[in-house]
């Protein structure tokens, strides 16, 4: 997984929220919900999936954040 927000991809996102026990709940079209426990609340998050491709480091800084993740985690 990339160590900044440069390069990642659907499934390097999937993996980092995957390590913090958040679990897919649904997909409607190419966005994919995830669910997980931060500090004992409940956070969703939402991914869109590209056909191939990076996701550019606003949409993953937003992901993160969405999920409330610390940045340091």
């Amino acid at each position: 997984m990339p160590n900044d927000l440069r390069n990642w991809t659907f499934a390097d996102i999937k993996a980092f929220l995957a390590q913090h026990h958040f679990v897919l709940i649904r997909t409607e079209g190419s966005h994919h919900f995830y669910q997980g426990k931060v500090d004992g609340v409940i956070q969703v998050t939402h991914v869109q999936k590209h056909a191939g491709g990076t996701i550019p480091p606003k949409t993953v800084a937003s992901v993160i954040h969405l999920s409330g993740i610390p940045k340091d985690a």
